[in-house]
């Protein structure tokens, strides 16, 4: 059996040295995966943040219909942004891109969950 005393931490717990834009408005929502963070606005913005090479990218949504929430699958690759007003929008996987994709399928459908 193992010595509980000589076992590492699975997680480890730090606070960032980041805060929002103020033109961004406040944070509604708020998603996680591998070191990524996806954070969608009231006012209607996407950020996506990555905690490794502190580096911001506003998603264009094409719209600025407040962010109802955000979800990112655990990897971080894949993201769903859900409006107020029921747009949704795929973020694709590639880390450079600047727009979403619009899921004309769930238009008029506010996603609660993923």
């Amino acid at each position: 059996m193992a010595d509980p005393d000589m076992e590492e931490d699975i997680f480890a717990i730090e606070r960032l040295e980041w805060s929002l834009d103020p033109r961004y408005g406040r944070i509604a929502s708020l998603s996680s995966g591998d070191n990524i963070l996806l954070m969608g606005t009231e006012s209607g913005h996407v950020i996506r943040f990555s905690v490794l090479d502190d580096r911001k990218i506003p998603i264009d949504t094409k719209s600025r219909e407040p962010i109802h929430k955000v979800f990112l699958e655990p990897n971080g690759e894949h993201g769903l942004v859900s409006t107020e007003k029921g747009s949704n929008f795929y973020i694709p996987t590639s880390k450079k891109q600047r727009t979403c994709v619009s899921i004309k399928g769930l238009k008029n459908v506010i996603i609660e969950s993923v």
